[in-house]
């Protein structure tokens, strides 16, 4: 996945796939501001929709990291969830909010891993 977003107010890329309560992952991104001095607000989320589609109740297990402002380099995001009862499908999102004027994102090597069960 290699993907931007320019100045973007809320906005995001979003991959989804089919998962159980129980079920670990981890999730991968690369992410970069353009130019680093203008505000992003790129970010990697992970989110869980039940059997119907609606979004889970349980937001609060639904984590998100963003890169840190002022960074020139490449940012590596990494988010590792179980997935809680009632999600039948996660989805990663790739995103910004309150991007400023002439910024853009940049992401690339999105990936989300399995993480099996240990016994």
């Amino acid at each position: 996945m290699a993907a931007s977003i320019r100045e973007g107010q809320s906005a995001c890329y979003l991959q989804s796939c089919k998962v159980q309560a129980g079920e670990r992952y981890l999730g991968l991104l690369w992410a970069k501001a353009d130019p680093p001095d203008k505000p992003g607000g790129a970010y990697l989320a992970i989110r869980y929709r039940d059997a119907q589609g609606a979004w889970h109740s349980r937001t609060d297990l639904e984590p998100q990291i963003s890169i840190p402002e002022g960074q020139k380099d490449w940012q590596l995001l990494a988010v590792m969830v179980t997935v809680p009862e009632g999600a039948a499908t996660l989805t990663f999102m790739a995103g910004v909010r309150g991007q400023a004027q002439g910024a853009q994102a940049l992401f690339d090597e999105g990936a989300l891993y399995r993480i099996p069960e240990v016994k």
